[in-house]
């Protein structure tokens, strides 16, 4: 009987451990989410005031670099990678484009086990198999506060990318998909979390809206297909023309994801990003550039998209073309 009782007084400590771990590392996670926030503000601000150019602001920014492989189209780094961002003449009424989704949006599995954390109001729901589209990496990987994850109150979307003092210094009704957790708080009152229920989905908007800065971003749900339509071709008199993607490859997957442009299809790698750098001859007509996972598939974050040169370019998304906008 002894042996029983030591072997329980071992399991709650290990417990107990655990919990301080999750804890521990829920705390640095915010931490470093913070910091991001403070350098992303800085860097703005530096801008504004004319101490730096845009491209000195983003020269240390983390760059996608792995290479997709080509059928019929050249993968490949390219030079720049954000070559066409900053164009003289933008091509925005010249060119301008409509984006549209096809195929179901995947459901996501139910939220259980709500726990209370050690915050003014905060609570949170663990979650394994969504985090690599959690705030938290991708953050870390340079693509900002981009998790698609809503967390529903009662069906009604929460406020996203809360900062810790709004989703657990008060009660605000917001949250955060940070890493393996959603962490968050209801409205009112600490008590209020326990009268409602809490469900997630993936955030049907399009484009959908960054934390903290609004960059339009665009994601690519497994079983699903984005659709670029470009209301016009490509004019000779605008010179040369570059085609510059880079996109984030996320989550467990069987197939790749595949990019079409034209009579060009490139395949995401298995892991990482999808990157395409190429002078390509853009057709002179209306086309459309698609990009589909099947429901195998990864989730993908374009992060990149423009078409052209120097001197005249289409801009669809580009992190340093939204820190020049956003001034």
């Amino acid at each position: 009987m002894r042996i029983v009782f030591l072997s329980l007084a071992l399991a709650g400590c290990a417990s107990q451990e655990l919990r301080a771990l999750e804890d521990e590392q829920d705390a640095l996670r915010e931490e470093y989410d913070d910091l991001e926030g403070n350098v992303a503000a800085l860097r703005n601000a530096m801008i504004e005031s004319g101490l730096v150019t845009e491209q000195q602001a983003m020269a240390q920014a983390p760059v996608p670099g792995k290479v997709g492989k080509g059928k019929g189209g050249k993968g490949g780094k390219g030079k720049g990678k954000e070559g066409n961002a900053l164009p003289k003449n933008a091509l925005d009424d010249e060119m301008a484009f409509k984006v549209s989704r096809t195929g179901d949006i995947p459901v996501l599995p139910g939220l259980v086990e709500m726990e209370r954390t050690q915050t003014e109001c905060g609570f949170k729901f663990t979650l394994q198999e969504l985090q690599p589209i959690s705030d938290f990496p991708l953050n870390k990987q340079g693509y900002g506060k981009s998790s698609p994850v809503l967390l529903l109150q009662d069906g009604v979307a929460m406020t996203p990318h809360a900062m810790p003092t709004e989703f657990g210094g008060a009660c605000t009704g917001s949250y955060r998909h940070a890493g393996y957790v959603f962490l968050f708080s209801p409205e009112g009152r600490p008590e209020n979390a326990e009268k409602h229920k809490y469900t997630i989905a993936l955030d049907p908007s399009l484009p959908l809206e960054r934390g903290e800065d609004k960059r339009p971003m665009y994601w690519v749900y497994p079983g699903t297909t984005l659709t670029f339509e470009f209301g016009r071709g490509w004019d000779p008199s605008w010179g040369a023309a570059r085609l510059d993607l880079s996109a984030r490859v996320a989550g467990e997957h069987i197939s790749s994801a595949v990019v079409t442009w034209g009579e060009n299809t490139v395949e995401t790698d298995e892991t990482g990003t999808l990157t395409i750098g190429q002078d390509t001859e853009l057709p002179g007509e209306p086309f459309s550039l698609t990009i589909a996972s099947p429901e195998d598939g990864p989730y993908v974050l374009l992060n990149t998209l423009t078409m052209g040169n120097g001197a005249n370019a289409l801009v669809v998304t580009s992190e340093v073309a939204f820190v020049r906008g956003s001034k």
